[in-house]
């Protein structure tokens, strides 16, 4: 039949308007009137059973055959017949002009069931897709096709229970042959009617992170993917009509080869697992590294496989996420972990609980009045807890197992001309509280000229600036064994961190051991906590902030509930956790208890 002339349809609904006719999140449900027994056993039966029966379907509409059209009353702004998949008939849908959020329509009366749930499918074409980006959706031209029913919206636009009719996406959905979209209607609206009209409407893209109606919608400006059928009908589960041309079924092929794929990952993570294990400054790992490390000690193709050093890295790793929350309750909010809170924290625990013994009996490690690795017992070629400048010129500097005053290591520095020098500073900083604080280092030289081996603590307010000038203390030079070298310190108004650079200028070598930093006893400060404490703190915070904040959106409700399902594992034995059914039922539930 002949297209209608070509109007103006309405540019990008409000918000308010979208969520009238879709419903809010949540109550999808209630809203459009999906079955009561949909996602129940007896449901699945009723599926597999009409696909057994292949029923047919109550009514066909195939686009672009003049009869069908007209015998379905269709009417159609913004349209073109085209031929398109295996030669068959489809309509497109266009653009307005100038260009707008909503494109062309088909609006059309098909036949349903005045009792139960009728269902549309409709047949679209495996190729078409979006060519503006190799990367899935993530497409300029990423258009959508939305279902109304009676001149109301069929589910959501976007994220919804019942989600829109189609959406393009960046790679071909079927190549070579066509694949089918079903949607239920709500029974509300066929309920004693044999017809009910219907309507398809082309939209532009939606980005679902957007703020404001400009950011969400984004106009249509190429024509839509062709629609080729659309049939009603009372099963679940579509099955096409014999005869129909569908292209070739995809012949299944056994992958082979691959190995050298996996032996890659394989070297990928060994590689990551070391650095973790020797490299990473354990304080700032996130929750990514920290749950790699407690694997790598549970798997026997790790470096870190039942390493002791590896179980206490993980917990210097919570260690420092804790005191980073304690300082900046962001961290739970807006972590690297999103919606997932201090779920892995959670995780880690319960992965390497029977490996943990007494560990959770000791202070926080890197609390107030603590520098990372002191003794630089941790560590590979360098020590962790410990960074050179990338401008420092020249000098050397080693993590040397040959020659320690405690322990089995100390930092070695090396220079070699007199105005070289080696330069290493504490990373991450150390928080300091009001008062005097004395801060020194064991110093040993060989061989050391010049202004030689010294510390230099520098202080930096909460925003990383610094505040006031350098504090240096030199050891002796020449030739000597350890000499403990001090100096004490108050900290200046608006400090509340401090660096300590340690310092080798002029020829020699320099070993630094069993740093030190003592604060004042009267100092405002809290006293680090025990790790059982600190730990429980933070996993039954981020367990009650979650639950209260709980997102709806699509990905992050699911982060979100395996966040809250993972912090209470932690700790689930404490008399605070949740008891065993409260949690995912199909987990079994281990006493585990921080």
């Amino acid at each position: 039949m002949p297209d209608a002339p070509r109007t103006t349809v309405p540019s990008a609904p409000g918000r308010r308007n979208v969520l009238k006719y879709a419903g809010a999140t949540g109550v999808a449900a209630a809203v459009i009137g999906l079955p009561v027994t949909a996602g129940t056993p007896a449901f699945a039966a009723e599926q597999n059973t009409s696909a057994a029966r292949g029923s047919a379907p109550l009514d066909v509409l195939v686009f672009g055959d003049a009869r069908s059209e007209t015998a379905h009353q269709l009417t159609a702004a913004l349209s073109d017949t085209v031929t398109g998949g295996l030669g068959q008939r489809a309509r497109v849908l266009n653009p307005t002009e100038p260009a707008s959020y909503a494109g062309g329509t088909l609006k059309f009366e098909v036949a349903v069931s005045p009792t139960g749930t009728t269902y549309v499918t409709v047949r679209l074409w495996g190729d078409d897709y979006d060519d503006t980006s190799p990367e899935a959706a993530s497409g300029t031209n990423m258009w959508r096709l939305q279902l109304f029913c009676e001149g109301k919206q069929v589910g959501h636009q976007d994220q919804g229970a019942v989600d829109s009719l189609d959406i393009l996406d960046t790679a071909p959905r079927a190549p070579g042959r066509f694949f089918f979209h079903t949607l239920p209607l709500p029974e509300k609206m066929t309920a004693g009617k044999k017809k009910v009209s219907l309507e398809i409407r082309a939209l532009g893209r939606i980005w679902s992170y957007g703020q404001n109606q400009d950011q969400l919608y984004y106009n249509m400006t190429t024509p839509s993917r062709g629609i080729y059928r659309l049939y009603t009908h009372t099963e679940p589960r579509f099955v096409p009509p014999k005869g129909e041309v569908q292209g070739p079924a995809p012949t299944p092929k056994t992958r082979t080869g691959g190995e050298e794929i996996l032996d890659s990952i394989k070297a990928r993570v060994q590689k990551d697992q070391a650095y973790l294990l020797t490299g990473a400054t354990p304080a700032t790992l996130d929750g990514w590294a920290m749950q790699s490390l407690a694997e790598g000690y549970l798997w026997s193709g790790s470096p870190a496989y039942q390493q002791d050093a590896a179980v206490d890295r993980v917990l210097q790793a919570i260690d420092g996420r804790y005191l980073a929350w304690k300082a900046d309750a962001t961290v739970l909010t807006g972590s690297d972990q999103q919606w997932q809170g201090f779920g892995r924290v959670g995780l880690v625990l319960a992965l390497l609980w029977e490996h943990l013994g007494d560990r959770l009996d000791t202070q926080v490690t890197g609390s107030p009045y603590a520098i990372a690795n002191p003794g630089f017992e941790d560590g590979a070629d360098t020590p962790t807890g410990w960074e050179k400048p990338g401008w420092a010129p020249g000098g050397t500097w080693a993590r040397d197992t040959t020659v320690a005053r405690s322990g089995s290591a100390s930092l070695k520095l090396t220079a070699t001309g007199a105005d070289d020098y080696s330069y290493v500073y504490s990373a991450p900083r150390t928080r300091v509280g009001a008062g005097t604080y004395t801060y020194g280092a064991w110093i040993k030289t060989d061989g050391v000229t010049g202004l030689g081996a010294h510390i230099d603590p520098l202080f930096f307010d909460a925003s990383g600036t610094l505040v006031g000038s350098d504090h240096k203390v030199y050891a002796s030079t020449g030739t000597h064994d350890w000499e403990y070298v001090s100096v004490d310190l108050a900290t200046p108004d608006g400090a509340t961190q401090i660096e300590l650079h340690l310092r080798l200028t002029g020829p020699g070598s320099a070993w630094f051991d069993d740093v030190t930093l003592v604060a004042p006893t009267t100092t405002d400060t809290p006293v680090p906590p025990v790790r059982k404490d600190a730990y429980i703190d933070m996993l039954k915070s981020s367990r009650d902030y979650w639950r209260q904040h709980f997102p709806h959106y699509s990905n992050q409700s699911q982060i979100c509930a395996i966040g809250l399902y993972q912090t209470n594992r932690g700790w689930v034995s404490s008399p605070r956790a949740w008891p065993c059914p409260r949690r995912r039922r199909a987990t079994t539930c281990t006493s585990r208890s921080a």
